[in-house]
């Protein structure tokens, strides 16, 4: 595709690029860029403009005083973003760029590229990159892999950007609808000294009361698995928790709501205080976004 290509074209590919260009909600005629992968800056009229992934010239605007249905010239103004960069296991061929922080996109041939650690540039066993894609265009994947004869680094990570308040019309923030769960795991690990089972009575507690997960929007408990000790004593729980993930990508009810929350039984969790936050940040809508609450 013509965004693929552009991406694949631009040797040494940087977001940093984009460092200047205009946020969602933001007026984008003088920057005649968009900060947010895949978006290209659309004109509505000779007042405005922003980023957006398409444009429609009956769509109905915010901006238009009458609150009628408002017209868009949606002429675009310079050129649209990258696309969003690839996870491991993707190809990252024409992203060129990884997700996450300290990964590189390294081209195995001239039909797949992936995202690595350093370290890890080398011939994965068919066997293992198989059982890390499940489907038949994954396995296509893998025994392209298996002709890989060396690693020819593509790109960087896009690394850890902070994003700045929407701004323009109120539309232009993320709403505060919240979708909340827990997990419990019945005689699951435990600290040294704190009764078995203690989560399920405090989950008794919270549902009667109304309090944690069972204040937001839209709440769900999962189960879960026992987990084992690992040698540092630490619970060896990822594969776990990859399993409650999957079922909630099924369950799909996060799709009904801004924000998807996950919260521990013990935790103390006050969803208006949450909702609170959200309002005064005012994060961007429709972008992927997550808070960063600890150091």
């Amino acid at each position: 595709d013509e965004l693929a290509a552009a991406a694949a074209e631009a040797p040494g590919f940087s977001w940093r690029r984009y460092e200047n260009c205009s946020g969602a909600g933001e007026d984008c005629r003088q920057s005649q860029c968009c900060l947010d992968p895949g978006l290209q800056c659309y004109s509505k009229d000779a007042s405005w403009a922003t980023c957006k992934a398409s444009c429609d010239m009956q769509e109905a605007s915010g901006r238009q005083a009458s609150g009628g249905a408002a017209h868009w010239s949606c002429t675009p103004f310079g050129e649209r973003t990258a696309p969003a960069c690839s996870w491991e296991h993707e190809n990252c061929l024409s992203t060129r760029c990884c997700r996450r922080e300290g990964f590189k996109c390294y081209a195995v041939n001239t039909s797949w590229a992936t995202c690595r650690q350093e370290q890890e540039c080398e011939k994965e066993p068919a066997n293992e990159t198989r059982r890390l894609r499940g489907s038949v265009a994954e396995e296509e994947a893998a025994e392209a892999e298996e002709s890989e004869e060396g690693c020819t680094e593509l790109g960087g990570s896009q690394g850890t950007r902070m994003l700045l308040p929407a701004h323009g019309p109120s539309s232009a923030a993320a709403k505060t609808s919240l979708f909340c769960f827990l997990v419990v795991t019945p005689s699951g690990a435990v600290a040294e000294g704190v009764r078995a089972g203690y989560e399920k009575e405090l989950l008794d507690m919270m549902r009667m009361k109304n309090l944690s997960i069972f204040g937001c929007d839209a709440s769900r408990v999962y189960r879960g698995q026992k987990a084992k000790r690992g040698d540092w004593k630490s619970v060896m729980n990822v594969d776990i928790f990859l399993g409650v993930w999957k079922k909630i990508q099924e369950d799909a009810i996060y799709k009904r709501h801004d924000w998807t929350v996950k919260v521990d039984a013990d935790a103390v969790f006050l969803p208006d205080r949450l909702k609170m936050h959200l309002v005064s940040l005012k994060p961007p809508a429709h972008t992927a976004v997550y808070l960063h609450n600890i150091d």
